[in-house]
């Protein structure tokens, strides 16, 4: 069974599991090393940040929320990000022009 998942969703690291019963899921993801770059950047947390808005700004996509959420341990997006927080942001190059080609 195939299932569509967003080029840039953190799915793509997840084997999609089919039981004998019809049951489909995926597993826990595989994620790949983010080593830090001297081309990385760093987010200081202002008002109103999500992580899925700061992806927005650096990648131009709010589905790698969850590049940024790995790097800096955090959880799901919707953890609150208290304004002064200074997160790690994955160099944009690497993450869109190396790490996600080699995804599945």
């Amino acid at each position: 069974m195939g299932v569509a998942v967003h080029r840039f969703s953190r799915l793509r690291f997840c084997a999609l599991v089919e039981e004998s019963d019809g049951t489909t899921y995926f597993d826990l993801p595989e994620y790949p090393d983010i080593p830090s770059r001297t081309d990385d950047l760093v987010h200081v947390t202002a008002d109103g940040d999500t992580l899925p808005l700061i992806a927005l700004r650096y990648y131009d996509d709010t589905v790698l929320w969850w590049v940024i959420a790995l790097v800096n341990d955090l959880d799901l997006p919707t953890q609150d990000l208290v304004p002064g927080i200074e997160l790690r942001v994955p160099s944009p190059r690497f993450v869109l022009s190396d790490l996600l080609p080699r995804a599945r």
